[in-house]
């Protein structure tokens, strides 16, 4: 084997970049000083890289805070905006999240833990056992974050994030809400998006004559909709079936870690379906049968999906369950969750009674 080593990355000392000055010749220069002063040989194929806030810099070419501000009123209102799951930084994102709080009344900050999605640590998972949280399930706010961890000083910048992050905020002149959130509820929404992705893309894999079968069905379906033959006890019963099918798999899974995958099953299905539904309108009708699917399926979704997720989610959480019957579980289920089912009950009735009283109004206006 004539090559023993694989990719060998240095760091390059440079000078001083201001507003002006010739990064390409400047880099060049010090990648030539750098290789001449420590006896090493340029290779066909070597990559040098200069990071974009060097180029900025140079051109003069980024935004100011009050840009950012101006920015996020006109785009927002500048009542309360949600930021989500940042990189932790001390420099580029703490500038950011200043602009941001400047341009709103409010900022809700989203922190992901144990650490973002680079692996600089908010908390340790030594601290996450000996507190008891699991971050999978376990949503924290700031009151409860502080009553597992205290003051959390990362062990190499000397700063705790999250008391940074608020003052960045609040000095601002803007209201800071902190949340953090375990990646369980990024795996649910990666799930129902694959779903509603193999759902969309169904019809575009499957033969001319299959697809065809796939448009009367779309076809047949949206009038359906439209005007119900159906008599309405027997759509609500079909409806609440459906439902409950849903919510029994996310029980399943909420009895074990093992089972989790009957609730990941139900999750994709939902997805698929709506995915499905979407584009057999989209083929059968253009973007008016799109839009009219949109309105056939938002109003319910945004009750069933919620309640699924949250469900899926805190399912597993259940106290009480060990020691206890099949029977006793789903009771215990039921009862610990009885909003989430209120609010599939009520997805039911918009699905059968609402969103075909909107169809049948906006139908014959598009068709």
């Amino acid at each position: 084997m004539s090559r023993t080593l694989g990719t060998v990355v240095r760091g390059v000392r440079a000078p001083i970049f201001r507003e002006g000055d010739n990064v390409v010749d400047i880099t060049v220069s010090t990648v030539l000083n750098a290789l001449r002063d420590n006896a090493i040989t340029a290779r066909d194929g070597d990559v040098v890289a200069v990071t974009e806030s060097v180029v900025a810099r140079c051109q003069g070419n980024y935004a100011t805070c009050e840009q950012i501000a101006a920015d996020v009123r006109a785009k927002t209102g500048g009542k309360t905006v949600g930021v989500a799951f940042p990189i932790l930084s001390r420099n580029r994102f703490s500038l950011l999240l200043r602009g941001i709080a400047l341009g709103a009344e409010k900022v809700v900050l989203l922190l992901s833990y144990p650490s973002d999605e680079v692996g600089n640590h908010l908390v340790s998972l030594d601290q996450l056992d000996e507190a008891g949280i699991d971050p999978w399930h376990d949503v924290l706010s700031l009151e409860q974050f502080r009553a597992a961890f205290g003051q959390v000083v990362h062990p190499f910048t000397g700063v705790d994030y999250v008391a940074y992050y608020k003052s960045i905020i609040e000095e601002a002149g803007a209201q800071a809400e902190i949340v953090s959130m375990g990646g369980w509820y990024l795996l649910v929404l990666f799930v129902l998006l694959v779903g509603m992705t193999c759902g969309w893309a169904l019809p575009s894999c499957v033969e001319e004559g299959e697809r065809q079968i796939i448009t009367q069905q779309a076809s047949a379906l949206l009038a359906q909709a439209a005007s119900p033959q159906m008599p309405l006890a027997a759509m609500l019963l079909t409806a609440m079936l459906n439902a409950l099918r849903t919510v029994g798999l996310l029980f399943v899974g909420s009895l074990s870690p093992y089972l989790a995958v009957f609730s990941g099953i139900a999750l994709w299905a939902k997805g698929f379906g709506i995915g499905f539904t979407l584009h057999g309108m989209q083929l059968a009708h253009g973007f008016g049968g799109l839009f009219l699917a949109f309105v056939m399926l938002a109003l319910q979704n945004c009750l069933y999906l919620p309640s699924y997720a949250y469900l899926a989610v805190h399912g597993g959480r259940i106290q009480g369950y060990d020691n206890t019957s099949l029977g006793g579980k789903a009771l215990l289920f039921c009862r610990q969750y009885l909003w989430c089912l209120a609010a599939i009950l009520a997805a039911v009735v918009i699905e059968c009674i609402i969103s075909p009283l909107l169809l049948r109004a906006i139908y014959g206006w598009i068709f």
